[in-house]
């Protein structure tokens, strides 16, 4: 009896740690479930008096931290993961242009000059940082380990992120 009963556990065990492949397929139904989630988000925050822009950044990042989120659900496997992470940086990457380019087309002669000058210095920062966020997770100060991949991912999205946040505020500024 014993002996069925643990292979019964590691049957059900198995089940609910397998990872799920994203195929276009699954991810359509999270992002349709994620559209209606941000729909009721997006009703929410209308009743908080915020702004459109307001809403419209929150509304945004809202759904590419839910993607994100959803993924790594559906296959939590390290591949999963840093599949995820590296998406949610693409989408961050995005959102930031986006924003530098609303705040751009907002800003007058030298104005943009001043703005392109510091999203330049910016991506000499970016590129220092991805550097330095490599080097303090490699092998050779963390012991190695696949974990450690998912980190350096994580930890420069949060750098891209940060910066699309930057420009939105910058831009929310000059639209209160």
């Amino acid at each position: 009896m014993k002996p069925i009963l643990l292979l019964l556990i590691a049957c059900l065990s198995f089940r609910f740690c397998t990872a799920q492949e994203i195929t276009p397929g699954v991810k359509q139904k999270l992002i349709a479930q994620i559209d209606k989630d941000a729909e009721a988000f997006k009703n929410s925050l209308a009743k908080q008096n915020k702004t459109k822009i307001e809403i419209a950044y929150a509304v945004d990042t809202f759904k590419i931290e839910r993607l994100s989120d959803k993924e790594m659900d559906t296959d939590p496997s390290t591949a999963g993961a840093n599949q995820a992470v590296s998406e949610l940086t693409v989408s961050y990457d995005k959102l930031m242009n986006k924003y530098y380019n609303l705040l751009i087309a907002q800003l007058k002669g030298e104005d943009k000059k001043t703005l392109t000058a510091a999203q330049r210095a910016w991506i000499t920062y970016r590129d220092a940082e991805k550097k330095l966020i490599g080097v303090v997770n490699s092998p050779a100060y963390t012991g190695g380990g696949t974990m450690y991949t998912t980190f350096t991912l994580g930890m420069y999205a949060k750098v891209i992120s940060a910066r699309a946040e930057q420009l939105f505020n910058y831009y929310n500024c000059l639209n209160p």
